[in-house]
């Protein structure tokens, strides 16, 4: 495994070729144009495993370095942890041809009558992909056909009834014990006001093109400079006025982390401040999702089809991918419930996304499988206290422990022996077992 002690900005890629008995290391550095540049090192640890310990043997070192990692670089940036929580999000991103003037005046009510249903399927949160803030979607404007994903400015429209709107439905939700996360990203439309105000704020490329992401119709803000501070008070205005308790940081590596401006004279990355930004969101309170693989937030993405992780579901380590509930729907045997199991085996709940287009809301009650309320409930009992993993060898299952290094539950993945002496609990059929063979399937309480 390898790391770098603090954050930095670069590119790596590391790799080891069939037949070859070496690992390659090449990084790409990035900084500000200077007389001087130093790197810091890069820690390379290496370990022979013994080949009949099986594969658990090496993903559970690869685990406690990802722990450790982790909490070195979130301590370093002063980012609290966020809770890996089975999430229900609202995609209401709008498409092509759909008449941008078209509001929601009802999504929040009508979503508020729900929180009962919401809160019985298991769901810890919800995030809002919708028409919140003021943006090409609640402007006559025909960018990407009315898309939230092209903001203006990080203030609340009155699409969703702006503050008052939202706080209520965050004060409904809080009482049902769900969290608001609001979608956002370091980007703003190329028709949004800011840029007039602010030139300077815009990142461009070595060709002086926007840095877009290809999209063609947003550019990534510079956040080495005042936009870091004009975002975050935009952002704690929203927070202290509604009480959301975190962000869903969309497009976070290719449109904030990896931006250099070109136009600025000392041509700095945008990493280092990026990184900082996210302390600063910790800090005035938020939790973190990013659309990304990273170890500062809990990772919420979607490029991986079932197909691509299974046997490896180990891996989506505090990931909460993000699916569509129309994907699942689609494709059953794909999204089957030892797969969302397994999932949930390595804290990482899979997102259940849903369309409310504009014009086209989703049909509800959800359709969602019968196996899904009865297993996330009981993964919501012992996620709290799950804190570190340990892969049982034979593929016996996954067994978790607290803080103080107590085990603390079980997702068993074979039948046989309980893996502690004790009862264990089952929270999927409220039983419990008396030193008896454990089920396969099953998520157990110690």
């Amino acid at each position: 495994v390898t790391y770098f002690e603090k954050p930095d900005a670069l590119k790596g890629v590391i790799q080891t070729l069939p037949g070859e008995d070496f690992v390659t290391v090449a990084d790409f550095h990035y900084g500000p144009l200077s007389g001087t540049f130093a790197t810091q090192p890069r820690i390379v640890l290496a370990a022979r495993t013994d080949a009949a310990a099986g594969r658990e043997a090496r993903v559970n070192r690869w685990t406690a370095w990802y722990d450790y990692t982790a909490a070195l670089w979130r301590d370093a940036l002063g980012i609290r942890p966020t809770a890996t929580l089975p999430v229900l999000a609202m995609d209401g991103t709008g498409g092509g041809g759909i008449d941008p003037g078209y509001t929601y005046p009802q999504l929040l009510e009508v979503w508020e009558k729900r929180l009962d249903w919401v809160k019985e399927q298991g769901f810890g949160g919800i995030i809002l992909h919708t028409p919140e803030w003021v943006s090409a979607a609640n402007r006559r404007t025909m960018v990407m056909g009315g898309n939230n994903c092209c903001p203006f400015e990080y203030k609340l429209s009155d699409h969703l009834g702006g503050e008052a709107g939202l706080k209520r439905f965050c004060d409904a939700a809080h009482a049902h014990g769900i969290k608001i996360y609001v979608w956002m990203s370091g980007h703003l439309a190329m028709e949004s006001p800011v840029w007039r105000r602010h030139p300077e704020w815009m990142v461009r490329n070595l060709g002086n093109l926007n840095w877009d992401g290809h999209y063609h119709v947003i550019t990534a803000l510079d956040l080495t400079g005042p936009a870091r501070e004009w975002l975050l008070v935009d952002l704690q205005q929203v927070r202290t006025a509604t009480g959301v308790d975190g962000v869903w940081f969309d497009s976070f590596t290719n449109l904030s982390l990896q931006a250099i401006n070109y136009q600025a004279a000392n041509r700095a990355p945008n990493a280092p401040a990026v990184l900082a930004f996210l302390g600063d969101l910790s800090r005035a309170g938020f939790e973190i999702q990013l659309e990304c693989l990273s170890q500062l937030g809990v990772s919420s993405w979607g490029n991986l089809r079932p197909d691509q992780i299974r046997g490896q579901e180990e891996l989506l380590y505090n990931t909460t991918l993000r699916t569509y509930l129309e994907e699942w729907l689609a494709n059953p045997g794909d999204y089957s419930r030892d797969y969302y199991f397994r999932s949930l085996a390595a804290r990482g709940p899979l997102n259940v996304w849903i369309k409310e287009y504009m014009g086209r809301p989703t049909t509800f009650p959800l359709a969602l499988p019968e196996w899904y309320a009865p297993l996330t409930r009981a993964y919501n009992q012992v996620a709290p206290r799950m804190h570190t993993r340990r892969l049982l060898e034979d593929g016996r299952g996954a067994l978790w422990y607290d803080d103080q290094r107590q085990p603390v539950a079980f997702f068993a993945f074979k039948a046989g022996p309980a893996p502690v002496p004790g009862s264990l609990h089952d929270l999927v059929s409220d039983s419990v077992l008396f030193a008896g063979p454990v089920e396969p399937g099953r998520i157990y309480a110690i």
